[in-house]
């Protein structure tokens, strides 16, 4: 009798958890997306935004997870430049599948190549640098310039324990089972896990509101949570990759590194540095991981470094971090 009893509750408790999780998962309200949708090639699609202006473009790509409106604070710094921003393949409002790294660059690629823009300055957050710079490995004709803003990479690989947790987590975007888990005891785990995240990325400040309006809802998408969670799996295969290549992006590049970075920490922005043989400028600033939106007068500092040393490449070539960099 016992062990009905037991059963007949982990039933009750099974069901009711499931009925309260049905009326718990919905997608929370997020601002109408800006911008458009641009097809890329057969089979592919970006959300985009732009706005004309003087060349060369400077084309923001979002960290992980991220999206177009984490720029809103950077875009307004740059006057009269021509804008670009992307949501990345599996991302906040381009959606889609789960890509590598090197996938994302390919699409961003053509994706470039269907706006008509040649010799861009990329300006990547976090992950979106390391896409960033994919993109000028793979793409060189492209790309007359780099901007790393809090970048991951630099040799450093993401430990096991971290990997393990984003497989487990993947489960909850998958097809069946994955509808089950999230609408159960799965929703609130991941809507915990992704707010922590949030908090880490922003520390030692809170969250900023005008992110938290739009990121939670977003994240939370099933795409977003697929793509964020597959791209830590393959962190160490696609990072090392690039840590194979980097001596190869020659273009100018500038770093901003985040002092209070409790995501990524020094040794990434440093690790570049290194590593890269055109560091034009590595700027250091207060603040934690997310610095497009807490310190957006630093990355458009980093972008006017850049664009000069694209309009005079004799005076900048060749050159790597030191202490003649700007601080």
């Amino acid at each position: 009798m016992l062990l009905l009893a037991l059963l007949v509750l982990l039933a009750a408790v099974v069901v009711g958890l499931t009925l309260w999780g049905y009326g718990a998962w919905k997608p929370l309200p997020t601002p109408d997306p800006p911008g458009g949708t641009i097809s890329v090639g057969e089979h592919h699609h970006l959300h985009v935004t732009e706005m004309p202006g003087e060349d060369p473009p400077v084309v923001f790509i979002h960290g992980l997870p991220g999206s177009i409106r984490d720029w809103d604070g950077v875009q307004p710094l740059l006057g009269d430049r021509h804008r670009i921003a992307i949501d990345r393949p599996g991302f906040a409002d381009t959606g889609g599948s789960a890509m590598t790294m090197r996938e994302q660059a390919d699409v961003i690629a053509d994706g470039l190549r269907a706006l008509s823009i040649e010799r861009a300055l990329l300006v990547g957050h976090s992950y979106g640098g390391t896409v960033a710079l994919a993109v000028a490995r793979r793409h060189p004709e492209l790309v007359g310039g780099i901007v790393l803003g809090a970048p991951m990479g630099g040799g450093r690989g993401m430990p096991l324990a971290m990997r393990n947790e984003a497989r487990a987590l993947l489960l909850v975007t998958v097809p069946g089972i994955g509808d089950l888990i999230r609408r159960t005891v799965g929703w609130g785990i991941t809507k915990l896990v992704v707010r922590q995240a949030f908090v880490r990325a922003f520390s030692p400040t809170p969250v900023a509101p005008s992110y938290a309006a739009y990121a939670y809802g977003q994240t939370l998408r099933v795409d977003t949570l697929r793509s964020l969670y597959a791209n830590r799996v393959d962190f160490n295969r696609d990072f090392g990759w690039l840590d194979r290549h980097l001596e190869e992006v020659t273009v100018p590049v500038g770093i901003v590194r985040a002092m209070d970075d409790a995501m990524v920490g020094s040794w990434s922005a440093v690790g570049l540095r290194d590593y890269l043989p055109n560091v034009v400028s590595f700027q250091e600033c207060d603040g934690g991981h997310m610095i497009p939106i807490t310190r957006p007068e630093t990355i458009a500092e980093a972008i006017g470094a850049v664009t000069a040393a694209m309009e005079h490449p004799d005076a900048s070539s060749g050159r790597r971090g030191g202490d003649d960099l700007l601080r």
